[in-house]
């Protein structure tokens, strides 16, 4: 899964770094008032983005570009770092969060543009001036919110990669009259200097200095104690590298970790350095430059051996590098995941007892499914207000049936129909991806022998209106569930639910018609319980004179 970038290329950053902290040989402090240990900071604003959103939503992302350091950052200068004005803003998406834009309305293209073209109402941040703040730039942009498969979180990560500036400016010594003065008379000594931040993310934090005497001058050199402060990444100082740095999946290294003196002054002296480059790994108080004068033709007479007391020069030292900083936020993606729905489950259309038949099941979901299987009711239930407990059919090939996360899974099951004819019920279970399940009950008919109709009299004749008495005992192979009457009009006169097998009701009485000579007819209709009949043929009778007495 790639991650979401926002990355802020090539802000090219000039920092005055200055030494606050006191020295430890009273040398006088002649920095300025700058510190901290930052540069440009990104922020999110409140809600923006917010802590959650749903699936199809276009979500706001405003940033917040703070300079905390002590130089402003001019868009406008075309001669910056390959026409580049004070950098570049790339996008990168954090699938299910994509389609990173500007603001609806705001100019400049996704993905990759020029940052003068995507910062709101300025072209310059401004820095720091002593202990006031810095200036500020916004951010606007838009994403779409896909349809993840299952509720997610995702960050939303903002990195900045830009070049950086330190700037140190302090007291050293010279020792000029090692053995001509005493040591308590000394205007300054050879001590290490402690320096505290200067207003960057990568500081000087020691300095040891030294004299060497060559012929009658002071040679001196420093050795330089550098330190990552501020809370990021140290890169190398170039486009390449910044840019690898901020782009997602760049096979190119980005130089991590490369600090260069840019310039290095002892009254305006230049000063060579012999490893003017270092690597800061940041795991390491040792990590230092060494610099210092190579030509003693170069140097002033004041650096004459055997002066009245030693020298107080000021040394300037500039630090060039590359910075990574970043924030993020985490973005819950509530899915309004719906269950599962079962679309179709069939079964053959005769079963006989003992004898396997197919059962297919279709389900679809809206973010996938995990399996389909097939149920039965368990027969131990904790007390009789319990909801229904179910178990897994056993001996059924591939139940459950995995679905691997599709949106429609469908598979035939094959089972064994039970060895005895009657109605079973089986039920259809569908889990996605979420855990909802959805369930449902499948009627599985099992046909046996349809009923017999063992015996039916009807008397043969009658009185007049006279209830007559039906005879009638049906048998079933299972049961006869119910036994109805009908006249030969098709009217239904007697419906019976039989509970005995033979089913042999008692006190069935139909009334015959009022006139003599009229003719009475009727067939009974025996039902099993999986819904087979039996039907007999009419039985007649008359209805004869009412005789005289």
């Amino acid at each position: 899964m790639k991650n979401y970038f926002l990355s802020l290329l090539f802000l090219s950053v000039v920092i005055s770094g200055c030494q606050l902290g006191n020295t430890s040989n009273a040398i006088p402090d002649v920095s300025s008032a700058f510190e901290g240990d930052e540069g440009l900071v990104l922020s999110f604003f409140e809600n923006a983005p917010p802590d959650k959103v749903v699936p199809g939503a276009t979500m706001p992302i405003a940033i917040l570009i703070e300079n905390k350091g002590a130089a402003d950052v001019t868009c406008d200068d075309s001669s910056f770092r390959e026409d580049a004005g004070c950098g570049y803003f790339v996008v990168d998406d954090n699938t299910p969060i994509v389609n990173i834009m500007p603001k609806l309305g705001e100019s400049g293209a996704p993905k990759s543009t020029l940052l003068k073209d995507a910062l709101i109402g300025t072209d310059k941040i401004e820095g720091k001036e002593s202990y006031l703040a810095g200036g500020r730039a916004v951010i606007e942009l838009t994403a779409k919110i896909e349809h993840p498969r299952k509720e997610t979180r995702r960050s939303v990560i903002a990195n900045i990669c830009y070049p950086y500036k330190t700037f140190v400016s302090t007291s050293v010594c010279i020792a000029t009259a090692h053995y001509t003065v005493p040591e308590d008379k000394l205007v300054c000594d050879l001590k290490s200097i402690s320096l505290t931040d200067q207003g960057a993310p990568v500081a000087v934090k020691k300095i040891e200095q030294d004299s060497i005497i060559i012929g009658n001058k002071a040679r001196p050199r420093f050795k330089i104690f550098i330190s990552k402060v501020g809370k990021g990444i140290v890169l190398k100082d170039s486009a390449g590298a910044l840019k690898n740095a901020c782009t997602p999946n760049s096979d190119e290294s980005p130089g991590i970790g490369t600090v260069t003196v840019e310039e290095a002054t002892l009254s305006g002296i230049n000063l060579d350095c012999e490893n003017e480059s270092k690597t800061i790994t940041g795991r390491s108080s040792n990590e230092f430059i060494e610099c210092g004068s190579v030509n003693i033709d170069n140097l002033p007479d004041e650096f004459n051996i055997d002066a009245d007391n030693n020298l107080v020069a000021t040394l300037k030292i500039t630090l060039s590098y590359g910075f990574q900083t970043s924030v993020s936020k985490s973005v819950k993606i509530e899915v309004l995941d719906e269950p599962p729905e079962i679309k179709k489950v069939t079964v053959d259309k005769e079963i006989n007892p003992g004898e396997p038949f197919n059962m297919f099941f279709l389900a679809e979901d809206d973010f996938g499914l995990e399996n389909i299987q097939l149920l039965e009711r368990s027969k131990v239930l904790v007390d009789e207000n319990s909801f229904p407990q179910y178990e897994t059919l056993v001996n059924i090939p591939d139940n459950p049936f995995e679905c691997k996360d599709k949106l429609s899974c469908e598979n035939t099951f094959t089972l064994t129909a039970p060895y005895a004819e009657g109605r079973y019920f089986y039920v259809a279970q569908a889990v996605d991806t979420s855990d909802l399940i959805t369930r449902r009950t499948v009627l599985v008919v099992v046909n046996g022998e349809p009923p017999e109709i063992i015996e039916f009299e009807v008397p043969e004749t009658a009185l007049p209106g006279e209830q007559i008495k039906i005879t009638i005992t049906a048998s079933d192979d299972s049961k006869v569930d119910y036994i109805q009457v009908f006249n030969k009009k098709g009217d239904k006169v007697i419906d019976f639910d039989c509970i005995a097998n033979p089913c042999n009701p008692t006190g069935i009485t139909v009334k015959v018609p009022e006139t003599a000579g009229d003719k009475y007819s009727y067939k009974i209709v025996a039902t099993d319980i999986v819904g087979q009949r039996a039907e007999s043929e009419f039985k007649e009778g008359v209805v004869e004179e009412v005789p005289n007495t």
